[in-house]
């Protein structure tokens, strides 16, 4: 017969190996409840088309993030990432070569819209100049005019609006290709006061002279500048004031107005 002295002795062990088991429990349980933000992405599963991470996560620099989460001036890979979507999207930024959260804006290169703040300029979103709708995104200032410091080597430092500029090909001096740029650009004036020369990416459909035209969705063929003709944006034959006797075809005077650069002009 077991008596109380002897239950109690095999009761006091029983109860401390019931309370270890429960702490190693609740340790165990604590481990495995981690976040699912900033897991690494599943590479493998991406590469078999199925999700990388999680419902309502996705896959941004190698890492699983929550929708919605990401906020202005930090990097991406998708549109709705981004803290504030559709409001705010994942654009590329050229200058970087990655892709960062940014507002969304819609009139390009904008020397007066107040769609972006102060420091901030409306640039197309060049992964999108290939498809039929554009889209743009306010970039951050690039570089300083003072000394060209902060764009690369090929690059100017254009002025956009009075607290943004942007780095940027500048348009062939060259007197035998004058105002001419890569393929897939177009030599565009900029600016907000004396109008600057630059190259900017042409859209999936240039346009042909005297056709409405835009800095982005809708700009114009090499040769030929969007310029304000007072009702809208059309597309005008670019010239040399300085050879007035050798214009371009069927351009009858090199109109430069006055807040044209000197090195250029338009047809009439």
């Amino acid at each position: 017969m077991i008596t109380n002295t002897k239950k109690l002795l095999f009761f006091v062990p029983s109860m401390a190996l019931l309370i270890m088991i429960v702490g190693l429990s609740s340790s165990c349980s604590l481990i495995l409840d981690w976040s699912e933000d900033n897991q690494p992405c599943n590479i493998e599963a991406q590469k078999s088309g199925l999700p990388e991470c999680n419902p309502g996560y996705s896959c941004a620099v190698g890492r699983c993030v929550k929708d919605g989460s990401i906020p202005q001036g930090e990097g991406c890979s998708r549109d709705h990432q981004c803290s504030g979507y559709p409001a705010n999207i994942c654009a590329e930024v050229p200058l970087f070569n990655k892709s960062f959260c940014s507002a969304s804006c819609d009139i390009y290169y904008s020397a007066s819209s107040n769609e972006c703040p102060s420091g901030y300029y409306c640039r197309p979103d060049e992964s999108s100049l290939t498809d039929s709708k554009v889209r743009g995104a306010c970039s951050k200032s690039e570089c300083s005019l003072d000394g060209n410091s902060g764009c690369s080597t090929g690059f100017e430092c254009i002025k956009i609006t009075e607290t943004a500029n942007a780095c940027l090909r500048p348009c062939s001096k060259d007197s035998s290709i004058k105002f001419s740029c890569n393929a897939d650009s177009t030599c565009q004036p900029l600016g907000p006061d004396t109008l600057t020369l630059a190259c900017i990416k042409r859209s999936k459909l240039p346009q042909t002279r005297d056709s409405i035209c835009d800095f982005g969705e809708i700009t114009c063929n090499q040769g030929l500048a969007c310029v304000n003709t007072g009702a809208d944006y059309h597309c005008k034959l670019l010239c040399d004031p300085a050879q007035d006797a050798v214009l371009p075809d069927s351009c009858t005077s090199c109109n430069s107005e006055p807040e044209f650069d000197d090195a250029f002009g338009v047809c009439d």
